[in-house]
């Protein structure tokens, strides 16, 4: 699903006017290893930074447990969740 929305969001913004500015973008994830990992090595960690940086923007991934993952992404803490699961929004709307 992480790819999908990525992908969708580079195709859309491929040779568009984005503006100077950098922006930092946190999401949060309720996995670990091998994803993430606590060097920022993980398969998530390089594909994140590697697919924000081609639309300017920086990137971080924050490994929380699961549910204070969501809580964080449907409070606003954090950018989003890497990984939902359909139905989860009737839930977490955000």
């Amino acid at each position: 699903m992480f790819l999908i929305a990525v992908s969708i969001i580079l195709l859309l913004t491929q040779n568009s006017a984005l503006g100077n500015s950098e922006r930092m973008i946190t999401m949060s994830a309720g996995f670990g290893v091998p994803y993430t990992l606590p060097n920022k090595t993980g398969f998530y960690d390089i594909l994140g930074k590697e697919l924000f940086k081609r639309i300017n923007h920086r990137f971080t991934l924050m490994s929380l447990p699961p549910k204070r993952a969501i809580h964080s992404a449907n409070n606003g803490d954090t950018d989003g969740d890497l990984q939902r699961i359909i139905g989860l929004e009737e839930h977490f709307p955000n």
